[in-house]
This record gives structure tokens, sequence and C-alpha cells, in this order.
């Protein structure tokens, strides 16, 4: 019994703790331990952990009951516990308690073993807690992480795109505005050759202006020979989209060679947004080439 609160005890001042620790500031992006994010996880991992415990109790208190039949009514709370260090992606943890649950319900163990075996999760768990390191995402960042933001069309005709835009996305969501920029900037550089392409115009390592210059010339150019083709309404969403860049000319022109240019997290979202309109605006002119 004196084990047993202990062990109860050893929790509550292990989520005392945890109830005491203060987050980062809400304006910070930094590295927080598992222990910091009681918010998320701490109610199913007390659930869990509550349910082991008063199987533990059970176990030692039970002297009625078959030694056999103490260690299998651990099962059901370890199969508990096992769930939630799947979801907290705790792998060694989950690994060790899934083959303790599989002894205790076959009864490959001793109650000794099974206790022995309890105190060795409560260590290891008290450990992990403490040494596992988490990247903060802010709440008004959190639906921008590994999502590209733009339109299922525009994700299919622009695939190499939509992973730049995704990384780029991700940057912005863990406070690294200016690579976020830069990566966003990869993605701009792949929408404009493929309007180039699109438009028949040699691929080139140009200025990027230049090539601008070229494609809305080319655009005025088609559209006054397409008048009545099908094909008039792409050049109007290539003219669209490439009048868009114009939003991000300053961007590209610094790109990743300039160190002095940094950005703010305001600045790095607006690029990305233009960079996403475009791709979603250019997207129906390449659904049918």
């Amino acid at each position: 019994m004196a084990r047993a609160l202990a062990w109860g005890q050893g929790m509550l001042r292990l989520w005392g703790a945890c109830a005491e620790k203060s987050l980062p500031p809400a304006d910070h992006c930094g590295l927080v331990s598992l222990l910091d994010m009681r918010r998320f996880y701490a109610e199913s991992l007390l659930a869990a952990a509550s349910g082991l415990h008063a199987a533990e109790v059970r176990a030692r208190a039970r002297t009625d009951l078959p030694d056999s039949s103490r260690v299998r009514n651990l099962g059901q709370p370890l199969r508990d516990l096992i769930s939630c260090f799947r979801t907290m992606e705790m792998e060694d943890l989950l690994q060790r308690v899934t083959r303790f649950a599989e002894e205790a319900s076959s009864e490959a163990i001793g109650l000794e073993v099974a206790l022995d075996r309890l105190r060795e999760v409560r260590r290891s768990l008290a450990s992990e807690l403490q040494g596992k390191l988490f990247l903060k995402v802010q709440d008004r960042f959190k639906d921008f992480y590994d999502e590209s933001r733009i339109s299922e069309a525009a994700k299919k005709s622009f695939p190499e795109a939509e992973l730049e835009l995704r990384s780029a996305w991700s940057c912005l969501a863990i406070d690294q505005s200016t690579a976020a920029v830069v990566v966003g900037m990869r993605a701009a550089d792949i929408l404009i050759r493929a309007m180039g392409s699109r438009l028949g115009l040699e691929e080139d390592d140009e200025n990027w202006a230049n090539a601008l210059n070229r494609i809305v010339k080319r655009v005025k150019d088609l559209q006054g020979i397409l008048k009545n083709s099908p094909e008039r309404e792409h050049m109007a969403e290539m003219s669209a989209a490439a009048m868009n860049f114009g939003f991000i000319r300053v961007a590209w022109r610094n790109r990743a060679m300039h160190a002095t240019a940094r950005y703010g997290s305001s600045q790095a979202q607006e690029i990305l947004e233009h960079v996403c309109q475009i791709a979603t605006a250019l997207a129906p002119a390449f659904e049918n080439p």
C-alpha cells in the first residue's frame, strides 16, 4: 500500500509542478518540454495514469484473489496508457508498456515482477515528460503549418509549387518569417516558369522583371489573335496572374542572396498570400492546356 501511495503522490507532484509551469509568452515561438504542454495531453495522460494507479492499488489490496488474476487486471489500464503513448509518439514507452500488457494478459509474469515493471514505467514516464522537446506554434499560425493554402486545382496543376508553399507556410508557422519568404519565392519561380512554358516562351535565367514583361507582351499579342477562342479566357487569367506578381516584386528581387533583407510575420504572410493567389488564378489555364 505504501508503494501505491508513493505512486499516486509522485504523479500528483509531477502534474502539480506541470500546472505551476507557465508556457512561453503568446508572441514567442520556442522550444518547450512535453511537461509544458499539459493543456494538450494532460487530461488523457492523467486519466491513463490514474487508471494504472487504481489497478496497482487493487493488485496490492485484493489479497483474496490469486496473483494471476491481480496481474491480469492490469491489462485494461495498460492498454489505456498504450493509446495515450501512441498519441504522444512516446515510442520507447509505447513498446515497453505494450510488452508489459501482453505479458500481464497472458499471465507470463508474476505479481512482484508486474509491480516492478510499474515502477520502471513511472521512472521512464517522468524522464520522458521532462526531456522531450517540441516547437510551439502560435495560435494565430496553427492553421498554416503543413498547409499550402491553394486551391485543389492549383495543387494538381503545380505539384512542385504546392510542396514549396507547404514548406513556406510551415516556416511562417514556427516564426521563421524570412525563411518563409525565401521558400515562397521558390514557388513563385516555378509559377513564372510554368507561365512562360505555357505561352511558348523559351526558358532562360534572365532578369525576373524582363521575364514578366515578355509574358505580359505575349499575353496581349495572343489576346488580339484569339478573339473568338476559348483560349482567350485563359490569356485573361495569365494577365491577371502576371499583374499579381507585381505585389511580390521586391521580395523576388531581394531573394536569398541579400542578407540585409528581413521580413516580419505580417510581411511574410502577405507575400505568401499573393503567391497563393497567383497559383490559384493560374490553375484553370493549366487544367486543359
